[in-house]
């Protein structure tokens, strides 16, 4: 690997691991306020809060939830996929470099310019931003005055302009430069295809609706806001949002599937099952993802028959990932599984994909989707399928990623417990969820206390909080692994 790509790729996975820190940082606080409310923080309490005695302050906690969003999405997991696909994609299409190594490089430069805004907005004098990382309007407009906001904005448009030509990248590797004949490429290759294309398309979406933010809050433009006021419409910004959000789910998500299949047939010494109809699914999804935002605007008024079109076209679109979970049954019956690191990962990804998969369901009908809406059923939801499932295919990805950068082979042994431990802690914080949210518990939620007919349901709160606990705890294992790996 060429020093300078080798070079670019550490830095990117080093912020990464960084934003993933303090993500990791930020949820702790928050679990600790719904477990504990009131009650002063351990260990950071007088460090963090002092005015409050050490308790997670009213004023201060939306913006604990709305960094953590942000710092996940666009500071954690999309540098780390960037990073990936520049060590993992050359070798598979024949190539020693990608074609244009010097985007990738100036998305590193977006990538810290923009994390280092994001942190330069807590210091700023209103504090962070505190409108949840979809920054709806009018919250992150005429409701958020401050400086943060602004850097927010700026933050996540450094981010998303350094996702756009870290695409580029990918896609003239995959599509121009290529020395590997399609249906040979392996899938991991595809899913990296797949998302970038996505991501070429729907960025400059969130592009245009951050700049759109941005003349309202600053060149008196009302864009979004109330039209009975001024003749915007917030619920534009939705639109806008998500059209741009719901492919970001599958930008995430396109290249850990096509991981995990390769990772599972390499595990068993035999090519991925019914590896043709993975790519259509994958073609399909990449198709059919901008036709199903709407789902998260079932509640918004929207007229009927059109929401009846978007729960249609969302139950449509689970069908494709079918194909995924048949392939990996597929590929490993009747299999002899050999001890690999990878695998245990990958094999954690998938019981885990299925489960969140199964609970998107009843958030994908009207008649439950108004119930469970903006419930802790939908964090649990989306962190079964977009963290728990994302972070253990990144991990298998790392495992032969990692050693091409010049690092150790990780241990087997302490990787198959991390990939279990982290598997299992995952569970123990997001199943709990789905209790809260069928139980009414809403998210965003700062004193679960205060209303009686949570209080009931406080022990889940603590029990998904002390599982958090523990999987933060299990990501030492991985350091571990490979401070014991072979060199």
């Amino acid at each position: 690997m060429h020093p300078a790509d080798r070079r670019t790729a550490l830095l990117t996975l080093l912020l990464a691991c960084a934003g993933a820190s303090l993500g990791a940082l930020l949820s702790l606080l928050i679990r600790w306020q719904l477990a504990f409310p009131g009650r002063p923080l351990p260990l950071l309490g007088a460090l963090l809060y002092p005015d409050h005695h050490g308790a997670v302050a009213a004023s201060s906690y939306p913006a604990l939830f709305t960094l953590h969003g942000t710092v996940m999405i666009y500071f954690a997991v999309t540098p780390a996929l960037s990073a990936l696909g520049l060590v993992r994609l050359p070798p598979m299409v024949g190539l020693h470099r990608p074609a244009h190594p010097f985007l990738h490089r100036a998305a590193l430069a977006l990538y810290a310019l923009g994390f280092s805004l994001l942190l330069l907005g807590l210091l700023s004098p209103f504090g962070a931003p505190a409108f949840g990382w979809t920054a709806s309007a009018p919250l992150s407009t005429a409701r958020s005055p401050g400086a943060g906001a602004t850097l927010w904005l700026l933050a996540v448009a450094c981010s998303g302009l350094g996702a756009l030509l870290g695409s580029f990248d990918i896609l003239s590797t995959l599509v121009v430069a290529r020395k590997v004949a399609w249906s040979r490429l392996p899938l991991s290759a595809y899913g990296h295809l797949f998302a970038s294309a996505l991501n070429a398309l729907f960025l400059p979406i969130l592009l245009g609706a951050l700049a759109l933010l941005f003349s309202d809050r600053h060149l008196g433009t009302a864009h979004f806001t109330h039209p009975l006021r001024q003749g915007g419409d917030p619920l534009v910004y939705q639109h806008l949002f998500w059209i741009f959000g719901h492919p970001e789910v599958y930008i995430l998500i396109l290249p850990v599937w096509g991981a995990l299949s390769d990772s599972l047939a390499r595990a068993v010494d035999r090519p991925p099952a019914l590896a043709r109809a993975v790519v259509a699914a994958m073609a399909a999804v990449t198709l059919l993802s901008s036709l199903v935002y709407g789902h998260h605007l079932l509640t918004a008024g929207l007229s009927p028959l059109l929401v009846e079109g978007f729960m249609a076209l969302t139950l449509l679109i689970s069908l494709p990932s079918t194909a995924f979970v048949a392939s990996w049954v597929a590929t490993l019956h009747g299999a002899s599984l050999r001890p690999d690191a990878a695998a245990s990962y990958s094999l954690a990804a998938v019981a885990i994909f299925v489960l969140g998969g199964l609970t998107g369901v009843p958030l994908a009908l009207v008649s439950t989707d108004r119930y469970l809406h903006d419930s802790a059923f939908v964090v649990g939801h989306f962190h079964l399928v977009m963290a728990a499932t994302v972070l253990l295919g990144l991990l298998a990805m790392s495992q032969d990623a990692l050693p091409r950068l010049g690092i150790r082979a990780p241990s087997f042994a302490v990787s198959r417990a991390h990939a279990w431990a982290t598997a299992l802690g995952a569970l123990g914080v997001f199943l709990p969820m789905l209790r809260l949210g069928l139980g009414g518990a809403p998210r965003r939620l700062y004193d679960p206390s205060l209303y009686r007919y949570l209080s009931p349901l406080l022990s889940w709160q603590r029990a998904a909080t002390a599982a958090a606990a523990l999987l933060v705890t299990a990501q030492l294992l991985w350091l571990l692994a490979w401070w014991r790996g072979r060199r």
